[in-house]
């Protein structure tokens, strides 16, 4: 767990809007430049970024309540020795989920376009699994440095 500064509310909201809405924009547009008479992939390619943004922040609030119970467990039971808490807030680990699925669920939406377009299968999965890890590493980026809220615990 790291302690990022404490961003603006309209950072974070940027942040979020950019994530869910970039990801299916990107999505669509790719699927329509590889298959443009199709009018089933482009929702397949939106579906499939958007559910990369929504599970990879489940995957991360899992992983972030479980470290957080494990920093105040380790917290409670050290010696008395009061060290000044850093300003900021922590982000914890488990922000590098965005990057597997980011990867994964727009590779499948890759073969669903490749089955549906003229230039070729295995063009289509590239093009997505690119498009997809680029996705996931702005976000997973975007969480580290704090751009998008971790609920924090009362």
């Amino acid at each position: 767990m790291h302690t990022v500064p404490q961003r603006s509310a309209f950072l974070q909201l940027m942040a979020v809007f950019g994530a869910f809405v970039g990801g299916p924009v990107a999505g669509i547009t790719l699927a329509a430049s590889l298959a443009p008479d199709s009018s089933l992939v482009p929702p397949i390619a939106a579906f499939a970024f958007a559910l990369a943004f929504v599970l990879g922040l489940v995957l991360w609030f899992g992983a972030g309540v479980f470290s957080l119970a494990r920093a105040s467990w380790r917290r409670r039971n050290r010696p008395s020795s009061r060290r000044a808490l850093p300003a900021g807030v922590e982000v914890p680990p488990g922000y590098r989920g965005f990057v597997w699925l980011g990867l994964a669920l727009p590779m499948l939406a890759g073969a669903c376009v490749g089955a549906a377009s003229d230039h070729g299968f295995l063009r289509c999965i590239a093009a997505f699994s690119i498009a997809g890890l680029a996705y996931g590493l702005a976000v997973s980026k975007l969480a580290h440095h704090g751009y998008l809220p971790f609920p924090e615990p009362e």
